[in-house]
């Protein structure tokens, strides 16, 4: 489950819920929906690719 987040100064961060923790969350969030997130984890980002701006 892939997600954009926005901290309260617009600054866009990518995150993801681990795969063995979906079924716990994949009924509670919706697309293009705004939710309060608390008690989250912050780790390295060690995938092969990451997130980077839209080129027009």
């Amino acid at each position: 489950m892939h997600m954009i987040l926005l901290d309260d100064q617009g600054v866009k961060v990518h995150a993801n819920v681990r795969k063995n923790l979906v079924p716990l969350f994949k009924d509670q969030f919706e697309e293009v929906s705004i939710y309060v997130i608390e008690k989250f984890m912050v780790a390295q980002n060690d995938y092969i690719f990451q997130t980077r701006p839209l080129q027009a």
